[in-house]
């Protein structure tokens, strides 16, 4: 089997949408399938130019949402003329689109060629494809969901990672038998419990002292993330553990904020900024941790899905504190395998850390352990996955089949 990830996001980027794209292909791989993807900085640099260029000179013109709608179709475009060019329609045996204009690229012209197509929603499209940047009541708000509408009553099949996603698009007017629920996975070899060897070793490597309590949150430094509310848990956890140290892994538009936050407080010395940090040093990370804390707020309609850096630290056997929301509520349950505490409340996730970084650290790291094995893990996932592409590869849509059910 042959499959094809397209998405208007240049991959590869730091992000849950790159982990997700590189762990099934790993995993398909290891089954023998092949993948590939088409994104943006798959295709010619001199398109990407004028694409851009283009964009700028309406967003000069206009001074409006517009630059921003002509680039994403031009993008859109391009994808289904690297595709053409190509003849990537000829190889493929199914295309697996990242968001809803990559679908609507790609969705007729396979059509034609009797090509499956169907499309991933990792998260709120009207949101995270501006930032948030774009007010949703807006003019441009509401053409942007009329573009996500569009995808997804062309879509034949479309996978969500959490219910509330699904419930998200079903107030959209979508289908319900033809939306599914496909939490993220992970790879339990490479995210796996250390031992005081590997965990003496990656601290060194990271400039921590053995006897500090290490705390890491791995988010984006945008909104959603919710990281002012761990930076704020951590000036009061430093008048309890003196040795308390708090990793930031990430970056975002709200980096220089926070750290102004970090320094008015004068927890300077206990909080690092480590800045974006490639995928692949993650196990080391999580190896020189002792806590995660995954400190994710709702805003407006978006809402935090099945995260990849609560389930990696969960496989790592590293306790999570997490807020109660979304994909989070989804994926954990509240002092059997991590603790949940209500959103936007610092004194809740400072007594929570403090909790899992004393006795209950290694009993709530264990089960989170046993939790992703039995219900996350990746060769689950990619399993899954595969069973469902062979469904839609040999007769599609599966919606049109009465009595079909979908491996999801």
């Amino acid at each position: 089997m042959h499959v094809i990830f397209v998405a208007i996001t240049p991959f590869p980027k730091i992000g849950g949408g790159w982990t997700f794209l590189t762990q099934m292909s790993s995993g398909m791989g290891g089954r023998r399938h092949t993948t590939a993807v088409v994104s943006p900085k798959q295709m010619p640099s001199a398109w990407m130019t004028v694409i851009n260029r283009t964009a700028q000179i309406v967003r000069v013109a206009f001074r409006s949402w517009l630059w921003f709608f002509v680039r994403m179709a031009l993008v859109g475009f391009a994808i289904r003329r690297y595709v053409s060019q190509k003849r990537l329609y000829e190889e493929v045996d199914i295309f697996d689109a990242q968001d809803p204009v990559a679908f609507l690229a790609v969705h007729r012209p396979a059509q034609r060629r009797n090509r499956p197509t169907i499309l991933t929603i990792h998260g709120y499209f009207h949101h995270e494809s501006n930032m948030g940047s774009i007010p949703p009541n807006s003019f441009w708000g509401l053409l942007l969901r009329r573009v996500e509408r569009l995808a997804y009553s062309a879509a034949p099949e479309i996978v969500v990672v959490d219910t509330r996603l699904k419930e998200y698009l079903l107030r959209l007017g979508t289908d319900p038998k033809k939306v599914h629920v496909r939490r993220n996975s992970v790879d339990c070899a490479v995210f796996a419990p250390s031992d005081p060897a590997s965990k003496a070793f990656e601290r060194s490597h990271f400039r921590l002292h053995a006897d500090d309590h290490v705390i890491l949150c791995a988010r984006r430094l945008e909104e959603k993330c919710g990281v002012r509310y761990a930076i704020e848990a951590m000036s009061l956890l430093t008048k309890r553990l003196p040795n308390v140290v708090l990793l930031i892994a990430g970056s975002g538009s709200l980096e220089s904020s926070l750290r102004l936050l970090v320094s008015s407080l004068g927890i300077e010395e206990r909080v690092r900024f480590l800045g974006d940090i490639d995928h692949g040093d993650m196990p080391s990370l999580l190896r020189a941790s002792d806590a995660a804390v995954v400190p994710s707020i709702t805003v407006g309609e978006e809402v935090e899905a099945t995260s990849f850096a609560a389930l990696e630290a969960m496989a790592s056997a590293v306790p999570v504190v997490a807020s109660d929301i979304g994909g989070l509520r989804e994926i954990m349950t509240d002092d059997l395998d991590g603790i949940l505490v209500p959103e936007r409340d610092s004194v809740a996730l400072a007594s929570a850390l403090l909790r899992v970084l004393g006795p209950e650290g290694q009993r709530l790291g264990n089960a989170a352990r046993r939790t992703v094995e039995a219900s996350f893990s990746l060769q689950r996932g990619v399993d899954e996955t595969v069973a469902f592409y062979r469904l839609l590869i040999d007769g599609m849509p599966l919606t049109r089949r009465a009595g079909q059910r979908l491996p999801l």
